[in-house]
């Protein structure tokens, strides 16, 4: 829950194989905020999905690129166990390795 500024939301595009920016003026209601927070290039990584309302009721989404919080409430929690690691696939995207079956 909160507004964030300015907000820049994704879409991955598999045919070029890279994110399609959408800018995003003003401030807009943060709806949902949706991700996890894991290891890429031996750093913290936030991959994390937004809706996101402005005041004439439109409804915008994707991967949050960036965005300036104005006022957030957030719930992180925490998983114990091995770190989960992203590493580049081919495609352009940091993913973590598949769970034996």
């Amino acid at each position: 829950m909160g507004s964030l500024r300015n907000p820049v939301v994704g879409y991955y595009s598999e045919e070029t194989r890279n994110y399609k920016k959408i800018e995003l003026a003003g401030t807009f209601e943060l709806l949902t905020l949706l991700g996890n927070i894991s290891v890429k290039d031996e750093k913290p990584f936030a991959h994390l999905h937004v809706t996101l309302g402005n005041a004439s009721g439109d409804v915008f989404g994707g991967h949050l690129i960036k965005g300036e919080v104005f006022v957030a409430e957030l719930y992180i929690r925490e998983l114990l166990g091995e770190p989960l690691v992203r590493k580049e696939r081919g495609n352009n995207l940091s993913l973590w390795d598949e769970e034996p079956l």
